[in-house]
């Protein structure tokens, strides 16, 4: 049975097929009002674009997710046709279902601006604006990649032969690496360095985080600035070992602090918690074991807050892992250049469904699960 939040659907679609600017978003509002406002549907947009300002593009987000003034809103349905580069490929993967035709190529780099007026005071503010606006989309990116990796993750998981259908979450966020591994044999040669970077990097990141929780044993309610301080102290520990053969700090190390800090900062206490707090309030249950599903079910259902509390402790520490290395991923892409075939858009959880091929999607999994039997 056809749904219709995973079809193109033409009749309620706008085109990106020029420079995402000013000029396409008064090209494009008209549209958008007008199929926002004539039907809840899904509404398709269709992208052959080589990118362009990332703040139109934000603002086209925007105007799609808008709701009614009855408080509806529509579903995104996102369409790589020809060429999907820079902001254009971040429209891509921030669709609610996004598509790639089997042609396609998305592209990704860095955060980039032009300034025709730069100054060596100029210079250090863009140097830190560019890292946290590369950290901020990072993060974002990072949210819809992270429901795809999971159904990956599950597809792979059911394709055991000892697996347990009960189990099936549960065991695939408890085997990442081997995951990983996978995902790593099925994407492009030249796209393998970037899921060996993010795993390194994921390792990284969860050494910190642990000599970070270590340093701050003891205080039950330390203010942001003891906690940033004993970041900064583990990170420059980190980073300047007392054992390296090394006469003074290099700009290398700067910048690797630098780098640690901004991202170990937004997962204490930034945007990452927020949206660990939504996964786990949307997903959480998922996560647990069929013990803690148990222990879980014996909660009174009119204690919210303490079920809440309950899933976030159980399968906090779980997801913890898998999306560290998620946005360890995105983080990669925002750096260097990363030309993908729309298989490795796939395999990386930038795009829901290839057409034509034979890769598992959430499309074919709920319409066959939802299709009547004889």
């Amino acid at each position: 049975m056809s749904k219709i939040e995973y079809r193109e659907n033409p009749e309620r679609a706008v085109y990106v097929t020029s420079d995402i600017d000013s000029n396409l978003v008064n090209r494009l509002l008209p549209q958008i009002i007008k199929l926002r406002l004539e039907s809840n549907d899904p509404i398709c947009l269709y992208i052959d674009s080589l990118g362009g300002n990332v703040a139109h593009m934000q603002r086209l987000i925007d105007l799609l997710k808008t709701p009614t003034q009855n408080g509806d809103v529509c579903k995104l349905i996102t369409i790589a046709v020809g060429f999907a580069a820079s902001a254009a490929a971040d429209f891509l993967a921030l669709g609610d279902y996004a598509i790639a035709y089997p042609d396609a190529r998305v592209y990704y780099h860095g955060t980039r601006r032009s300034d025709d007026d730069l100054t060596l005071e100029k210079i250090s503010t863009l140097e830190v604006e560019l890292r946290e606006t590369n950290e901020r989309f990072a993060l974002r990116l990072a949210l819809r990649m992270f429901r795809r990796m999971v159904m990956l993750m599950i597809t792979a998981q059911s394709e055991s032969e000892d697996h347990d259908p009960n189990m099936l979450v549960h065991a695939a966020v408890t085997n990442t690496s081997e995951f990983f591994q996978r995902l790593k044999r099925n994407i492009s040669p030249d796209q393998q360095q970037l899921i060996s970077d993010a795993l390194e990097r994921q390792q990284k990141i969860s050494q910190l985080m642990n000599l970070a929780a270590q340093a701050l044993e003891g205080d039950p309610s330390p203010s942001m600035l003891q906690i940033e301080k004993e970041l900064l102290k583990k990170i420059i520990d980190f980073e300047i070992p007392t054992d390296e053969k090394t006469d003074s700090v290099s700009q290398l190390h700067l910048d690797a602090i630098q780098d640690d800090f901004i991202q170990l900062r937004d997962f204490i206490s930034g945007a990452y918690r927020d949206n660990v707090e939504e996964l786990v309030s949307q997903r959480g249950h998922a996560f647990l074991s069929p013990p803690e599903f148990q222990e879980y079910e014996r909660i009174d259902s009119s204690d919210e807050d303490e079920q809440k509390r309950f899933v976030l402790e159980k399968a906090g520490p779980k997801l913890d892992p898998l999306f560290y290395l998620v946005v360890s991923i995105c983080r990669c892409l925002q750096k260097g250049e990363h030309p993908l075939s729309s298989t490795d858009a796939y395999w990386l959880g930038l795009v829901d469904e290839v057409i034509g091929s034979e890769l598992p999607s959430l499309r074919t999994i709920d319409e066959l699960s939802s299709t009547p039997t004889a």
